[in-house]
């Protein structure tokens, strides 16, 4: 075989010009300015600026991955000569990125809690931790049946891979279920809110944002689903799959930091 061959066969087709992205970048873009205006008292305002920042993310999201879709039925005739290994140091880069912000969430919550006389602060409830606990054995076990139906999927078992997706989906519906009572519970009973102290403000601010970015690996892994479903992907050339996988492995970490130092330190 050729290196001409060679070649072709590990060339990735360039999807077409979208205007996705950038509105992509304009719902994340409002998600900071809610954070903004929620330290400044104005609620409804960062509410909304929260609710139209998240929705327009996911919906730019799957409108994204829809056209790239769409176009891989239709592929035209423009290719690009990149290969797996390409996109996967994107990928790398990509998480390292979002792992900075997450650094820094971390490095402002120690920074505020060492500065305080005691923690948590006046005014903050009893944290509950058999609910979160759970929570963090669900998530885990969903890294596990992600990473799974990954392994299965490159050995050609594709109804195992496309069963465990669709678990891995289900346990992180329920992950942001458990997590949306256990905010209704410190809202309702407690009282709890952003504005109580530093620490609801950071709290909320942490496990809304790992909320955002669990919201986000259901919706990959369930494009990535659809692809199985009309045989997008094979044994050897996945990227889709590889990537919602190690973007539910980095969710789950991430959550398993914010477990530790919001709930047990």
């Amino acid at each position: 075989m050729t290196t001409e061959t060679n070649a072709q066969e590990h060339a990735l087709h360039l999807p077409p010009s979208s205007l996705w992205p950038l509105i992509m970048s304009v719902g994340i873009g409002f998600i900071p300015f809610g954070v903004i205006f929620l330290g400044w008292g104005s609620k409804i305002v960062a509410e909304l600026l929260f609710i139209c920042g998240s929705s327009i993310t996911l919906v730019s999201l799957m409108g994204w991955a829809q056209s790239v879709i769409r176009d891989k039925s239709h592929p035209g005739e423009r290719s690009l000569v990149m290969t797996e290994n390409d996109l996967v140091m994107f990928l790398k880069y990509f998480l390292i990125s979002e792992a900075a912000i997450f650094a820094a969430l971390f490095v402002h919550y120690y920074y505020h809690r060492y500065q305080m006389p005691f923690w948590p602060p006046a005014g903050s409830p009893e944290m509950e931790t058999h609910l979160p606990a759970l929570a963090t054995l669900l998530l885990m076990f969903s890294s596990l049946t992600c990473e799974m139906g990954h392994r299965a999927f490159k050995h050609g078992s594709r109804f195992r891979a496309k069963t465990l997706t669709v678990a891995t989906i289900v346990l992180g519906l329920v992950f942001l279920g458990m997590q949306g009572y256990e905010w209704g519970v410190l809202h309702g009973q407690h009282g709890f809110t952003t504005s109580t102290n530093i620490f609801g403000t950071m709290f909320y601010m942490m496990t809304g944002f790992h909320g955002l970015h669990v919201a986000t690996g259901v919706v990959m892994l369930a494009l990535v689903y659809g692809r199985m479903e009309m045989g997008h992907m094979t044994e050897k050339r996945h990227f889709a799959l590889l990537a919602a996988s190690w973007y539910w492995h980095f969710v789950d970490v991430i959550w398993i930091g914010l477990f530790f130092s919001l709930y047990l330190i």
